[in-house]
């Protein structure tokens, strides 16, 4: 095991260090735990909901473009030095998703979006950079999440028009200097491609995210197995993930096969509902922690290469703490 990862986020940049064969966050939480591994993101949160929370909420929920229309905090990253930004104490806040149809309903166009994306890694490297005497070593990382809805299919993804949406953010994460890429709730297999060829055009190591309803089948009915089948046999990413699903709805979804050898991250939900009951929730379901941990143990048994382990709706530190 390499990673815990403790936050999500659909867009934006995660920076960490590794320590004792995993990565720790250059930005350690309030709650996290000494000498355990962890992997802290700064994400667009909502006002008032502090970096201690999961990321889900009325602006950022993997639904649809218009989600975004509600302000978040959004000059922030854009605009003044990385410098001038740590002094202030501001943290980069992106919109809900830092991609085309996202972006420009809060105004932000091409060239705009490409600055932010860029300053976003910039500023966590500068993070990290300052505080080097205390890590082993770091890299920061640049998160994409789905165009559409992350609960539901639409139907069909062109892998050639995915390619292309999402190459922009991608050539940007590069440019800046991230070290990898990882796109989380795909809910069909035509976007995992896109995404996994734009990467390879690009010259980043991706990592390729899928999420599972309850009965352990991608939104569309897509087995896990089959979904990673067909984007090895395209476009191999550097490995895949499985997010934003209760370990129970995973297990049920489990093919025996060497496909299992491709998982190397999960970033399981603590709540047992099921993504419409989650949707329609007025609260995030915390769970338990400790329960979460016991229920993820099958599959780390069954997938036996995983590099990244963390949570998703939900989580906290606590959770993270846990595993």
């Amino acid at each position: 095991m390499r990673a815990v990862e403790g936050e999500h986020v659909d867009d934006g940049v995660l920076v960490g260090q590794v320590q004792e064969g995993g990565q720790v966050g250059a930005r350690q939480d309030a709650h996290a735990v000494p000498g355990r591994q962890h992997v802290g993101s700064l994400c667009p949160r909502r006002p008032g909901i502090d970096d201690g929370t999961r990321c889900r909420s009325a602006t950022h929920t993997g639904r649809s473009p218009s989600d975004t229309q509600r302000p978040v905090r959004g000059g922030c990253l854009d605009g003044g030095t990385t410098r001038d930004r740590r002094r202030s104490g501001d943290r980069p806040h992106l919109p809900a998703r830092a991609n085309p149809d996202h972006a420009a309903l809060l105004g932000y166009d091409a060239a705009a979006l490409d600055r932010v994306n860029r300053q976003s890694v910039e500023f966590l490297a500068d993070v990290a950079g300052e505080r080097s005497d205390e890590l082993v070593g770091w890299e920061v990382g640049g998160m994409l999440g789905p165009r559409g809805d992350g609960y539901a299919t639409a139907g069909p993804v062109d892998l050639d028009v995915a390619a292309d949406y999402h190459r922009p953010q991608l050539e940007s994460f590069r440019a800046a200097g991230a070290s990898r890429a990882t796109v989380l709730t795909l809910t069909e297999v035509g976007e995992a491609i896109g995404v996994a060829r734009a990467a390879a055009d690009v010259g980043i190591p991706a990592a390729i995210g899928f999420t599972v309803e309850t009965d352990g089948r991608l939104p569309d009915g897509t087995s896990l197995a089959s979904a990673i089948e067909q984007v090895d046999a395209v476009a191999p990413p550097a490995y895949f993930l499985v997010n934003c699903a209760h370990p129970s709805h995973v297990l049920r979804g489990l093919d025996e096969g060497p496909w299992r050898d491709r998982v190397g991250g999960l970033r399981c939900n603590a709540s047992t509902m099921s993504h419409a009951e989650l949707d329609a929730a007025e609260e995030l379901d915390g769970g338990d922690p400790v329960a979460l941990a016991a229920d993820q143990q099958p599959l780390l048994d069954a997938f036996g290469d995983l590099e990244v382990l963390g949570g998703c709706c939900g989580t906290d530190a606590r959770h993270v703490a846990a595993m």
